[in-house]
């Protein structure tokens, strides 16, 4: 499965920051939330889940003074970041390496920063407790990911027209919380919702595939008769409106 979605999202990474609307949002979000380079240990600062090099920027003029590491398992991301950055910024001490967020080959982090990535690890909760044992003491992480109460809008229609709904699962702070308590301290949690309008019904499928997201992990799929259902009835729901998503992302940030 990490093999298909490697190969998905390294197929979107040329065309994914013209669709990739939420992600875009939640960055300048995360952005703001970066940590002082003074409030961190020495060590370098890695980013899982780079993608196309929209947070990778800003942590390149953050901590210029620090190595970087950044780290996405689809090498057509990697390859999109490293363009994006070495036509903007060149700074020597960028790594870029084909990784995945839950297997990372990486030792004494002062910071391990991801946006909307965690969402396609296998065990999220664990995932979190091995990247923290790669921090050094007083390191920090920070991330963001599409939450469980994301997408109320496409849960709503297939109750409504008695079919499956196949968002992947999320993942939930509530459930996270106790799980990361022996291993941080000072946890912070929050989320925020964001919007995203999309023209149609289609349009929003379409943007699912165009940023490589459409990789179902529970090999749940409609038939075409049933897509044709989910389609049409959405859509004649919607009165020739506009589809509004509601995206509900939360934001998690720890010390070691």
């Amino acid at each position: 499965m990490k093999k298909r979605i490697a190969n998905n999202f390294s197929q979107a990474a040329a065309n994914y920051d013209k669709f990739a609307l939420v992600q875009k949002k939640s960055i300048v979000t995360m952005a703001g939330l970066l940590p002082l380079p003074h409030n961190l240990p020495p060590g370098p600062v890695l980013e899982i889940g780079c993608g196309t090099g929209r947070l990778s920027q800003k942590l390149s003029t953050a901590f210029q003074n620090r190595s970087l590491i950044f780290t996405d398992m689809a090498s057509g991301m990697i390859e999109q970041c490293r363009q994006n950055l070495t036509q903007a910024l060149h700074f020597p001490r960028h790594i870029w390496l084909v990784m995945d967020g839950e297997a990372l080959a990486a030792r004494g982090c002062a910071l391990i920063v991801s946006s909307l990535t965690m969402q396609w690890f296998n065990d999220p909760a664990s995932a979190l407790g091995d990247i923290g044992d790669i921090l050094r003491d007083k390191g920090q992480i920070l991330f963001s990911y599409i939450g469980a109460d994301s997408c109320p809008q496409w849960w709503q229609v297939c109750a409504e027209l008695q079919l499956p709904c196949t968002i992947n699962p999320l993942p939930d702070h509530r459930h996270l919380l106790p799980l990361l308590e022996g291993k941080f301290k000072d946890i912070k949690l929050w989320s925020e919702d964001i919007d995203i309008e999309y023209a149609t019904v289609r349009d929003f499928f379409y943007s699912l595939k165009k940023t490589g997201a459409a990789t179902q992990l529970k090999g749940l799929r409609l038939n075409s008769s049933e897509m044709r259902k989910l389609l049409k009835g959405w859509q004649l729901k919607l009165g020739g409106g506009p589809l509004t998503m509601t995206y509900n992302i939360q934001y998690l940030r720890a010390v070691r």
